[in-house]
């Protein structure tokens, strides 16, 4: 990759930064901030028809076997904000075979630290992964997270940049192929992580030079390390109420 095109993917990454929050799980009645059972990734997104978290399905079936089995909380990390409970607030659409899962931002007090930090999304003209899309995964994966103080938390965002290997009707895949995947943004120098948990419902952008980002799936399920491949949600199975196509999602086999 060239100095110019780097340089192109930090200022697109930096515009996204605002709409991804990583989500933190938390047992009831924690004793800080460095006890978390587990974590993912939300794309906070508008449409004509309303507010809502887009991440993976399977990272919210941990959550609820979580508060199902003692107690759990989930907590919003808003960069520059208090963490927002978002325990309470309601599933609209989930589907485990293509791993999507859509949570309802409410009309409240609570949501007004969301405001200025929703991704304008037209679910009408999503665009479909194809083969070559250079694609921008941008979540917040475990071991980027640092306690610092006694009532402060650093969570990283992680952006992976490479290009989409394999499509088919359930998921996409990112497979580093060529070895040329970089680490574009680490103002911290910190490693890549030997695993990316954490980043699981992490939204996935095509990007280009000469066009705005626009949002083709969700991270499903990632292998390890920097060459890892990556395996994603199709966005086109979204409606802009935030439910799911029902009639176009995929045969189980």
């Amino acid at each position: 990759m060239t100095g110019d095109i780097i340089e192109k993917f930090k200022t697109q990454i930096e515009s996204l930064l605002p709409y991804v929050a990583p989500i933190l799980v938390y047992p009831r009645f924690n004793t800080g901030f460095s006890d978390w059972l587990t974590g993912g990734s939300a794309l906070i997104a508008q449409t004509v028809s309303g507010r809502f978290l887009i991440t993976a399905d399977h990272f919210v079936t941990k959550i609820d076997q979580l508060q199902q089995k003692s107690g759990a909380l989930a907590l919003l990390a808003m960069p520059g904000a208090s963490l927002i409970d978002i325990t309470k607030w309601p599933v609209i659409a989930r589907n485990d075979y293509v791993d999507l899962c859509t949570i309802q931002v409410p009309d409240e007090s609570e949501s007004t630290a969301l405001d200025g930090h929703y991704f304008f999304l037209d679910l009408l003209q999503v665009p479909r992964a194809s083969i070559g899309d250079q694609a921008l995964i941008l979540g917040f994966p475990q071991l980027h997270r640092e306690v610092s103080g006694e009532n402060r938390i650093n969570t990283r965002v992680l952006p992976i940049v490479d290009h989409v290997t394999d499509v088919a009707d359930r998921r996409f895949t990112i497979a580093d192929e060529k070895n040329g995947r970089e680490i574009l943004i680490n103002p911290h120098n910190l490693r890549f992580p030997d695993h990316v948990g954490g980043m699981s419902g992490a939204p996935v952008f095509r990007i280009s030079e000469t066009s705005s980002a626009a949002l083709i799936g969700v991270l499903s399920e990632a292998g390890d390390g920097l060459r890892g491949a990556y395996f994603c949600s199709h966005a086109t199975y979204l409606l802009p109420d935030g439910t799911l196509d029902v009639n176009s999602l995929p045969p189980r086999l």
